[in-house]
């Protein structure tokens, strides 16, 4: 007889679910390379099908911090890099959208 989890133990499976994804993402990295994300997407499952829609958040947001933290530039810090912010990047997709209609 299944009995249900409590919240507490819902939350306890996000984090514990989230701590093994970044484990495995970080041991696979060479294998997995340039996709790190795949161990994290199975994180979030496992928090949804036995903690359901609150640890499945959770468990999302503390992927992606982890995982931007993690393997994304500039490493182990939440600054943003300045390639990625250039004013170029905001003109550009309007751009390619305006060639794919003509």
């Amino acid at each position: 007889m299944n009995r249900p989890l409590t919240a507490a133990a819902g939350y306890a499976i996000a984090f514990t679910a989230v701590g093994a994804a970044l484990a495995a993402a970080l041991l696979l990295r060479d294998v997995l390379e340039p996709g790190v994300f795949p161990p994290f997407l199975v994180a979030v499952t496992v928090s949804a099908l036995y903690g359901g829609v609150g640890p499945a958040m959770l468990a999302t947001v503390l992927s992606m911090l982890a995982s931007y933290y993690v393997f994304l530039e500039p490493l182990y810090s939440f600054a943003a890099n300045d390639s990625a912010l250039s004013p170029q990047s905001a003109v550009q997709p309007p751009g390619i959208v305006a060639r794919l209609k003509t």
